[in-house]
C-alpha cells in the first residue's frame, strides 16, 4: 500500500512537471521565435527591437524562477502528503500459540456459567479425559457427562502458556485451576491444580481439544 501511495505522488508530480516544462518551453520558443523574425532590422527600429527583446527575455526568467518555486513547492507538498496519507502498518498476524491461549480462554470464559455445555463445545469428537486418581473416559459426550459431578461447584482455569507444532495442526495450553465447592460441614472448600490440555485442528478451521490432563497441587502461597 505505501508503494502505491508512493506511485500516486511521483506520477502527479511527474504530470506537474511535464505541465510546467511545457509551460516554460512554449514561453521560450516563442521569445525565441520573435527573436528570430527579422532577418535584417532597419537601424531606425533597433533600437525597439532590442528593448522589446530584453522585456522578453526579462518575463521569460520570471517565469522561469516562478516555475522553478511552484516545482519545489509540490515537491515538498507531495512529500508531505505521502507520509500523512500514508496508511498505518499493518498489525503483524497472530502466532497459532496465541490462537491457542485466546481459544483456551474462551473456553474457561463458558466454563463459568455452562460447564457441561464448554466441553461439549470444545472437546472434539474422540477426546480422551485422564483424572486424577480415576479412569480415562473417552469420548466427547462421556466427558461433559463426567463434569455433572463438578457442576455443584465451580470450577475456574487459567491458561497460562501454549506452544504449537511444526505442522500447525496440533499444540497444547497449560495453566491453573481452583475448585471452589463446600464441605461436609459446609464451609468453603477450595482445592488447586494444573492441567495441560492437547488442542488439534479441525477440518473447518476450528480448534477442539483431543486429550485433557489434570492433577492437583498445594495451595498457592
Amino acid at each position: 500500500m505505501n508503494s502505491i501511495a508512493g506511485g500516486g505522488t511521483v506520477l502527479c508530480l511527474s504530470k506537474t512537471i511535464i505541465t510546467v516544462t511545457n509551460t516554460i518551453s512554449a514561453a521560450a520558443g516563442k521569445t525565441l521565435l520573435r527573436r528570430g523574425r527579422p532577418a535584417t532590422v532597419p537601424p531606425s527600429t533597433k533600437g525597439s527591437v532590442m528593448r522589446s527583446m530584453f522585456i522578453q527575455l526579462h518575463s521569460l526568467k520570471r517565469v522561469s524562477l516562478w516555475s522553478l518555486a511552484s516545482l519545489a513547492a509540490l515537491w515538498f507538498t507531495g512529500c508531505a502528503c505521502q507520509k500523512c496519507c500514508a496508511p498505518p502498518p499493518a498489525k503483524p498476524p497472530k502466532t497459532t500459540a496465541q490462537v491457542l491461549m485466546e481459544v483456551d480462554t474462551a473456553f474457561a470464559a463458558q466454563g463459568r456459567t455452562n460447564l457441561v455445555g464448554a466441553f461439549l463445545k470444545y472437546a472434539a469428537p474422540d477426546a480422551t479425559s485422564l483424572p486424577m486418581g480415576g479412569t480415562p473416559i473417552h469420548g466427547r459426550e462421556a466427558i461433559a457427562e463426567s463434569m455433572l459431578s463438578l457442576a455443584k461447584g465451580e470450577l475456574l482455569w487459567t491458561p497460562v502458556g501454549a506452544d504449537i507444532a511444526n505442522g500447525g495442526d496440533l499444540g497444547y495450553t497449560w495453566g491453573t485451576f481452583s475448585f471452589h465447592s463446600k464441605d461436609a460441614e459446609g464451609k468453603p472448600a477450595v482445592s488447586h491444580g494444573k492441567y495441560t490440555t492437547v488442542w488439534k485442528k479441525q477440518p473447518d478451521a476450528s480448534w477442539k481439544f483431543v486429550m485433557d490432563i489434570g492433577n492437583t497441587s498445594p495451595p498457592p502461597q
